[in-house]
């Protein structure tokens, strides 16, 4: 018979991984919490995603800090920094949305581009929901402006965009 040999490489040691899992079941447990506490069966596809987009910017704010300094820590891309810090980059908002919608029922992806809204062109990552059988793009994160004078900002421009009014920005 042919003999092989396999050699697992780890990206993490043990107890790096040990403290990611626990980021993991405490951004879902934290997720479990929101949707069971806050959406109905009662409720439409479209009020449950508007309860779900709300508490996001409500209870997040952006990393501006560190994304200026050049020092943004993993925890802001993931849905625990989202979720459980309540600190997050474009990628945290739109993880937390998609497990929110997961566990709500509302189909849900995590799409990548570009966004010039601050004047330049960035990378960027939103979600595409499905609601009441069509397609509309949701960004959280363009949704929570930063705010200048720390008051809490809840905008609505990125709410179920078509395609096209996605495109024109």
């Amino acid at each position: 018979g042919t003999e092989m040999t396999l050699t697992f490489s780890y990206n993490y040691s043990k107890s790096e991984f040990d403290k990611k899992l626990d980021k993991v079941k405490a951004a879902l447990n934290k997720a479990r919490y929101i949707v069971a506490s806050r959406i109905s069966a009662k409720m439409t596809e479209f009020e449950k995603e508007l309860t779900l987009h709300d508490y996001i910017v409500n209870n997040t704010r952006y990393d501006y800090e560190n994304y200026l300094k050049g020092t943004l820590p993993a925890d802001s891309f993931e849905e625990y920094g989202c979720l459980v810090l309540g600190v997050a980059v474009c990628e945290g908002y739109a993880q937390a949305m998609k497990l929110l919608c997961d566990l709500a029922g509302i189909e849900c992806i995590i799409v990548t581009g570009y966004s010039d809204i601050t004047g330049s062109r960035i990378e960027h990552a939103w979600n595409i929901v499905k609601i009441e059988g069509d397609y509309y793009h949701v960004d959280v994160t363009n949704d929570d402006p930063v705010s200048v004078d720390g008051t809490d900002i809840l905008s609505h421009a990125y709410f179920n965009l078509t395609d096209n009014e996605m495109k024109a920005g």
